[in-house]
């Protein structure tokens, strides 16, 4: 209790601050990880909410909020939660890894730096609980089944996205768990964002799959006609209300929709991987061009609407991804003023992501220097090679209004009808349960939790840390340090650096200019 006190752990914000962090919460968090209930952060007549989960929706509200905090910092609610979850305050383990996923919305370094407070950090924590009470199973009770769906797809795509951006081994292998993907079955009905999640899972999933095939030096031509089925696959199924264009009205731009554009980041930036160049000297991939001039144009957006602010932390990844892609543009004939337009638009992106996130300052570093370094190669007096037809159907379901590179697809309308893809994709073997597809889940509706308001008294296992742990308390003058040490590039790299290798920048960033 002396630690809890000292952090003022069990302290709560007024009511118009807690209610103001909350509705944040639910409005820019809640789609993307949808285990909260808000009921689970009201007073009920028959249990009161967990301070541990408070402190948790507090810290991602913040993170989001364009307002000024009153009384607590974003800091603050964050050392109370990190207090409350070590001591073991918290009795309900399910709510401990609901906890510990929020928790990611801290995350104040990049990976070039040591943290026990990163999101990689906070993953792995999650990851273990989850095992423990064995969330990586199908549950056979029809009455947890929808929550314990939607907490572990939540923490696998934590899991893929963390990896993709810190270029380390995800924490989670999908062939250790049976776990049926999501579906809107998991949601209550008329959940206007059940679509989004499942959605979301299933590229997110595809970026993971992909990267580590990527890194790993094992992506095979077999593998990538596997992975570009799946994703096909997945953008023809995507919802109507997800599309950023309208196909049938000549490819018309969609209403804006703040949502749609975050899940076509994650798409756009698997186009880049799957076509990054393989070599330095390898010519320079349209492709990739094409796919990272759509990620400027929706970053524009994003700038002019003011909504950077409410992005998570691998929004500094996607950037990058984007900035880098763009390098080659310099070198050709009539591309330089577009690909410094959008290098500035990235570049501006990524300063404002970095008052929130330290990684994205590490990546503007980083972009910076491939810029310089990519400023020194000769000009060439060719253009870049045509995208092959078997591309093109990739960017079928999108139009010009958000890419100023799309003239590097050869014509105003894309043409699909010589891609083998456009027909329904075979199924395969190799893919994982998420690639083959979510139409087989049967999900119930998940208010059947909360029937008699009986979901807080569930019988679980009781957490049990060691409270004189002195990792955990090495001395209550100065306990749970933020122990960081910075290293340089050569031990530890910073965001997206795996991304650096095609351009033959890899072994020469990473110091001071």
């Amino acid at each position: 209790m002396q630690v809890l006190h000292l952090y003022k752990a069990l302290e709560m914000p007024p009511r118009s601050v807690r209610n103001s962090l909350i509705d944040k919460f639910m409005e820019h968090c809640l789609p993307w990880m949808p285990i909260v209930d808000r009921r689970w952060l009201e007073d009920q007549p028959d249990h009161s909410p967990s301070p541990l989960l408070l402190q948790s929706v507090f810290l991602a509200g913040s993170r989001v909020s364009a307002t000024p905090l009153i009384g607590a910092t974003s800091e603050d609610y964050y050392q109370r939660a990190k207090v409350l979850f070590f001591s073991g305050h918290e009795k309900n383990p399910l709510i401990s890894v609901v906890s510990a996923l929020l928790l990611h919305w801290w995350n104040p370094t990049g990976p070039e730096q040591i943290s026990a407070s990163s999101s990689g950090f906070w993953v792995r924590i999650a990851a273990g609980l989850a095992y423990q009470i064995g969330l990586h199973k199908e549950p056979a009770s029809a009455r947890d089944r929808s929550l314990h769906r939607r907490v572990w797809w939540t923490l696998v795509w934590r899991d893929d996205v963390i990896s993709v951006g810190v270029g380390r081994p995800r924490t989670i292998s999908l062939k250790d768990s049976n776990v049926l993907p999501p579906s809107v079955k998991d949601f209550s009905s008329g959940n206007p964002d059940a679509k989004l999640f499942t959605s979301f899972c299933k590229v997110c999933q595809l970026l993971g799959d992909i990267t580590e095939y990527r890194r790993r030096k094992s992506f095979s031509a077999d593998k990538r006609q596997r992975f570009e089925n799946a994703l096909y696959r997945w953008i023809k199924e995507l919802p109507s209300e997800l599309r950023l264009f309208k196909v049938a009205h000549d490819r018309v731009l969609s209403p804006y929709n703040f949502k749609a554009r975050q899940i076509a980041v994650v798409y756009f930036v698997i186009l880049i991987i799957l076509h990054r160049r393989d070599e330095p000297s390898s010519p320079a991939s349209a492709p990739s061009l094409v796919a990272s001039s759509f990620l400027a144009g929706i970053f524009e957006d994003f700038l002019s609407r003011d909504e950077l602010r409410y992005l998570g932390p691998v929004f500094a990844f996607y950037a990058l991804a984007a900035g880098l892609s763009q390098m080659s543009g310099y070198r050709y004939p009539g591309l330089e003023s577009t690909a410094d337009h959008e290098f500035r638009v990235i570049s501006l992106s990524l300063q404002q992501l970095s008052d929130r996130w330290g990684s994205a300052v590490e990546a503007m570093r980083s972009l910076t220097a491939a810029r310089d370094a990519g400023m020194r190669q000769p000009q060439l007096d060719t253009a870049p090679a045509a995208i092959a037809a078997d591309v093109l159907p990739f960017f079928a379901d999108f139009g010009p209004d958000l890419c100023r590179q799309w003239h590097l697809l050869g014509m105003s309308t894309v043409d699909t009808s010589t891609h083998v893809a456009h027909a329904p994709p075979q199924e395969t073997s190799g893919l994982t349960a998420l690639e083959r597809g979510s139409d087989m889940n049967m999900g119930t509706n998940p208010n059947g939790n909360f029937d008699n308001g009986d979901f807080m008294a569930l019988s679980h296992t009781p957490l049990s840390f060691g409270q004189q742990d002195p990792m955990l308390y090495p001395g209550v003058e100065n306990l749970f340090p933020d122990q960081q040490f910075d290293y340089p590039w050569g031990d530890l790299d910073p965001v997206g650096s795996w991304l650096l290798g095609d351009l033959g920048l890899d072994n020469s960033l990473g110091q001071n200019a």
